[in-house]
Protein backbone atom coordinates (compact mmCIF):
# COMPACT_ATOMS: atom_id res chain seq x y z
CA UNK A 1 0.00 0.00 0.00
CA UNK A 2 1.40 3.60 -0.91
CA UNK A 3 0.86 6.02 1.77
CA UNK A 4 -0.71 9.04 0.57
CA UNK A 5 0.10 10.64 4.63
CA UNK A 6 1.55 8.86 7.18
CA UNK A 7 -0.73 6.10 8.93
CA UNK A 8 -1.86 5.54 12.46
CA UNK A 9 -3.08 2.29 13.71
CA UNK A 10 -4.09 2.94 17.14
CA UNK A 11 -6.77 1.29 19.57
CA UNK A 12 -8.58 2.17 22.91
CA UNK A 13 -8.81 0.47 25.69
CA UNK A 14 -11.74 1.74 27.64
CA UNK A 15 -14.57 2.12 30.49
CA UNK A 16 -17.38 0.91 28.58
CA UNK A 17 -18.71 0.66 25.22
CA UNK A 18 -20.27 3.96 24.36
CA UNK A 19 -18.45 6.12 22.17
CA UNK A 20 -20.18 9.05 23.65
CA UNK A 21 -20.29 8.83 27.64
CA UNK A 22 -17.22 6.20 28.34
CA UNK A 23 -13.78 7.38 28.99
CA UNK A 24 -10.31 6.13 27.55
CA UNK A 25 -8.18 4.06 30.14
CA UNK A 26 -5.42 3.36 27.77
CA UNK A 27 -4.35 4.52 24.05
CA UNK A 28 -1.97 2.58 22.06
CA UNK A 29 -0.62 4.26 18.77
CA UNK A 30 1.62 3.08 15.96
CA UNK A 31 2.77 5.92 13.12
CA UNK A 32 4.06 4.64 10.03
CA UNK A 33 5.85 6.90 8.15
CA UNK A 34 5.36 7.96 4.69
CA UNK A 35 8.59 8.81 3.54
CA UNK A 36 11.06 6.45 5.51
CA UNK A 37 8.72 3.30 6.09
CA UNK A 38 10.19 3.43 9.69
CA UNK A 39 7.36 3.02 13.18
CA UNK A 40 7.43 4.78 16.17
CA UNK A 41 4.65 3.38 19.15
CA UNK A 42 3.44 5.80 21.62
CA UNK A 43 0.84 4.53 24.82
CA UNK A 44 -0.57 5.94 27.26
CA UNK A 45 -2.28 4.87 30.39
CA UNK A 46 -4.97 7.44 31.52
CA UNK A 47 -6.79 8.14 34.69
CA UNK A 48 -10.50 8.46 33.12
CA UNK A 49 -12.05 10.34 36.27
CA UNK A 50 -14.73 7.58 36.45
CA UNK A 51 -15.01 4.04 38.19
CA UNK A 52 -13.96 1.65 35.64
CA UNK A 53 -16.47 -1.22 35.62
CA UNK A 54 -15.15 -4.91 37.01
CA UNK A 55 -16.70 -6.09 33.43
CA UNK A 56 -13.97 -3.45 31.98
CA UNK A 57 -11.80 -4.70 33.73
CA UNK A 58 -11.79 -8.50 33.08
CA UNK A 59 -11.90 -7.84 29.10
CA UNK A 60 -8.46 -5.29 29.56
CA UNK A 61 -7.00 -6.28 32.91
CA UNK A 62 -6.47 -2.48 33.47
CA UNK A 63 -7.94 -1.64 36.76
CA UNK A 64 -9.32 1.70 39.15
CA UNK A 65 -5.87 1.04 41.07
CA UNK A 66 -3.40 0.73 38.40
CA UNK A 67 -4.84 4.08 36.84
CA UNK A 68 -4.98 6.18 39.83
CA UNK A 69 -1.86 8.14 39.73
CA UNK A 70 -1.87 8.29 35.76
CA UNK A 71 -2.24 11.72 33.93
CA UNK A 72 -6.29 12.44 33.18
CA UNK A 73 -6.81 12.87 28.97
CA UNK A 74 -7.28 16.51 29.06
CA UNK A 75 -3.39 16.64 30.64
CA UNK A 76 -2.32 13.84 27.72
CA UNK A 77 -4.73 15.68 25.09
CA UNK A 78 -1.48 18.33 24.00
CA UNK A 79 0.66 15.31 23.29
CA UNK A 80 -1.87 12.96 21.32
CA UNK A 81 -2.84 15.24 19.25
CA UNK A 82 0.36 16.58 18.04
CA UNK A 83 1.25 12.79 17.30
CA UNK A 84 -1.82 11.97 15.38
CA UNK A 85 -1.41 15.55 13.46
CA UNK A 86 -1.59 15.88 9.87
CA UNK A 87 -1.85 11.36 9.51
CA UNK A 88 -4.45 9.44 8.13
CA UNK A 89 -5.68 6.77 11.05
CA UNK A 90 -6.06 2.83 10.87
CA UNK A 91 -7.96 0.56 13.55
CA UNK A 92 -10.17 -2.47 14.04
CA UNK A 93 -14.02 -1.18 13.58
CA UNK A 94 -12.79 2.44 14.50
CA UNK A 95 -15.12 4.70 12.20
CA UNK A 96 -17.76 2.89 14.74
CA UNK A 97 -16.18 3.29 18.12
CA UNK A 98 -12.64 4.37 18.88
CA UNK A 99 -12.73 7.93 16.38
CA UNK A 100 -16.23 8.63 17.77
CA UNK A 101 -14.74 8.05 21.77
CA UNK A 102 -11.47 10.33 20.97
CA UNK A 103 -13.93 13.13 19.64
CA UNK A 104 -15.75 12.95 22.46
CA UNK A 105 -12.28 12.74 24.74
CA UNK A 106 -10.86 15.82 23.30
CA UNK A 107 -13.60 17.98 22.80
CA UNK A 108 -14.02 17.51 26.57
CA UNK A 109 -10.63 18.67 27.17
CA UNK A 110 -11.41 21.51 25.11
CA UNK A 111 -9.57 20.51 22.10
CA UNK A 112 -10.74 19.79 18.58
CA UNK A 113 -9.65 16.90 16.76
CA UNK A 114 -9.31 15.44 13.03
CA UNK A 115 -9.14 19.36 12.21
CA UNK A 116 -7.03 18.67 9.11
CA UNK A 117 -7.54 16.55 5.88
CA UNK A 118 -7.14 13.18 6.90
CA UNK A 119 -8.66 9.56 5.74
CA UNK A 120 -9.46 6.59 7.86
CA UNK A 121 -9.17 3.06 7.27
CA UNK A 122 -11.43 0.82 9.47
CA UNK A 123 -10.25 -2.55 9.18
CA UNK A 124 -13.10 -3.98 9.93
CA UNK A 125 -14.99 -2.67 7.27
CA UNK A 126 -12.20 -3.40 4.70
CA UNK A 127 -12.50 -7.01 5.54
CA UNK A 128 -16.39 -7.21 5.14
CA UNK A 129 -15.99 -5.21 2.09
CA UNK A 130 -13.39 -8.12 0.70
CA UNK A 131 -14.79 -10.97 2.23
CA UNK A 132 -18.77 -10.40 2.30
CA UNK A 133 -20.83 -12.85 4.57
CA UNK A 134 -23.37 -13.90 2.50
CA UNK A 135 -24.62 -17.77 3.01
CA UNK A 136 -22.88 -18.41 -0.42
CA UNK A 137 -19.42 -16.64 0.73
CA UNK A 138 -19.41 -18.59 4.46
CA UNK A 139 -20.29 -21.80 2.95
CA UNK A 140 -17.35 -21.75 0.63
CA UNK A 141 -15.21 -20.46 3.82
CA UNK A 142 -16.06 -23.30 5.69
CA UNK A 143 -16.43 -25.79 3.42
CA UNK A 144 -14.25 -25.09 0.93
CA UNK A 145 -16.95 -25.83 -1.92
CA UNK A 146 -19.30 -23.39 -4.30
CA UNK A 147 -23.07 -23.60 -3.02
CA UNK A 148 -25.13 -24.61 -5.55
CA UNK A 149 -28.09 -23.30 -6.49
CA UNK A 150 -27.99 -20.32 -3.96
CA UNK A 151 -31.00 -18.50 -2.78
CA UNK A 152 -32.91 -21.86 -3.31
CA UNK A 153 -34.41 -22.03 0.06
CA UNK A 154 -34.17 -25.92 0.48
CA UNK A 155 -30.16 -25.90 -0.64
CA UNK A 156 -30.09 -22.38 1.93
CA UNK A 157 -31.45 -24.74 4.49
CA UNK A 158 -29.16 -27.14 4.40
CA UNK A 159 -26.08 -24.72 3.62
CA UNK A 160 -26.69 -22.53 7.00
CA UNK A 161 -27.02 -26.30 9.00
CA UNK A 162 -23.37 -27.22 7.45
CA UNK A 163 -21.95 -23.66 8.11
CA UNK A 164 -23.39 -24.02 11.79
CA UNK A 165 -21.85 -27.47 12.15
CA UNK A 166 -18.37 -26.07 10.80
CA UNK A 167 -18.48 -23.38 13.31
CA UNK A 168 -19.39 -25.57 16.09
CA UNK A 169 -16.78 -28.01 15.45
CA UNK A 170 -13.85 -25.69 15.75
CA UNK A 171 -14.93 -23.51 18.44
CA UNK A 172 -17.30 -25.31 20.83
CA UNK A 173 -16.98 -28.93 22.59
CA UNK A 174 -19.35 -31.24 21.84
CA UNK A 175 -21.66 -30.24 25.01
CA UNK A 176 -22.76 -27.01 24.18
CA UNK A 177 -26.28 -26.36 24.64
CA UNK A 178 -27.96 -24.66 21.61
CA UNK A 179 -28.67 -22.19 24.98
CA UNK A 180 -25.02 -21.42 25.51
CA UNK A 181 -25.18 -20.64 21.59
CA UNK A 182 -28.01 -18.37 21.46
CA UNK A 183 -26.40 -16.33 24.80
CA UNK A 184 -22.80 -16.37 24.09
CA UNK A 185 -24.59 -14.41 20.27
CA UNK A 186 -26.50 -11.91 22.24
CA UNK A 187 -23.55 -11.27 25.24
CA UNK A 188 -24.55 -8.94 27.57
CA UNK A 189 -27.66 -7.20 25.89
CA UNK A 190 -30.34 -9.74 26.13
CA UNK A 191 -32.60 -9.39 23.07
CA UNK A 192 -35.73 -8.42 24.08
CA UNK A 193 -37.33 -8.27 20.86
CA UNK A 194 -36.84 -10.62 17.40
CA UNK A 195 -35.13 -7.72 16.04
CA UNK A 196 -32.66 -6.50 18.63
CA UNK A 197 -34.15 -2.61 18.51
CA UNK A 198 -34.74 -3.52 22.21
CA UNK A 199 -32.53 -4.90 25.12
CA UNK A 200 -32.69 -5.99 29.02
CA UNK A 201 -29.29 -4.62 30.61
CA UNK A 202 -28.46 -6.33 33.81
CA UNK A 203 -30.85 -4.77 35.92
CA UNK A 204 -33.14 -6.41 33.40
CA UNK A 205 -34.91 -2.48 32.41
CA UNK A 206 -35.23 -2.39 29.04
CA UNK A 207 -33.11 -0.38 26.73
CA UNK A 208 -32.70 1.11 23.65
CA UNK A 209 -30.19 -0.92 21.10
CA UNK A 210 -29.73 1.41 18.46
CA UNK A 211 -30.16 5.37 17.61
CA UNK A 212 -28.66 8.58 19.47
CA UNK A 213 -30.24 7.13 22.76
CA UNK A 214 -28.85 3.47 22.35
CA UNK A 215 -28.23 2.29 26.09
CA UNK A 216 -30.77 4.35 27.72
CA UNK A 217 -34.00 3.04 29.27
CA UNK A 218 -36.65 3.61 27.07
CA UNK A 219 -37.84 5.87 28.68
CA UNK A 220 -35.20 8.02 29.13
CA UNK A 221 -36.67 10.26 26.32
CA UNK A 222 -40.45 10.32 25.36
CA UNK A 223 -39.98 12.11 21.94
CA UNK A 224 -37.86 9.51 20.82
CA UNK A 225 -40.26 6.74 21.59
CA UNK A 226 -43.06 8.50 20.43
CA UNK A 227 -41.19 8.73 17.24
CA UNK A 228 -39.99 4.80 17.19
CA UNK A 229 -44.17 4.15 17.36
CA UNK A 230 -45.63 6.22 14.48
CA UNK A 231 -42.12 5.12 12.17
CA UNK A 232 -41.72 1.80 10.43
CA UNK A 233 -40.48 -0.29 13.11
CA UNK A 234 -41.11 -3.97 13.19
CA UNK A 235 -44.67 -4.99 14.48
CA UNK A 236 -43.49 -7.06 17.24
CA UNK A 237 -40.96 -4.25 18.79
CA UNK A 238 -43.62 -1.35 19.04
CA UNK A 239 -46.26 -3.66 20.66
CA UNK A 240 -43.66 -4.52 22.95
CA UNK A 241 -43.35 -0.68 23.53
CA UNK A 242 -46.85 -0.11 24.18
CA UNK A 243 -47.14 -3.03 26.55
CA UNK A 244 -44.47 -1.27 28.57
CA UNK A 245 -45.39 2.08 28.62
CA UNK A 246 -48.98 1.01 29.64
CA UNK A 247 -47.83 -1.22 32.59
Amino acid sequence: MILTRDLIFFDAETTGVNAATDKIVELSATKLFKTTGTKQTKTWRINPEIEIPKGASDVHGITNEDVVLCPKFKEVAPEVYHFFKDCDLAGFNSDEFDIPLMLSEFKRAGFSFLDWEHETIDVLKLHRKKNPNTLSALYKIYTGEELENAHNANNDVVATETILSHILDIHFEKTTTSSEIANLIQGDKKKYDIAGKLYLNKENIVCWNFGKFIDKPINHDIGFLNWVLAKDFPEQTKELLKEIINK
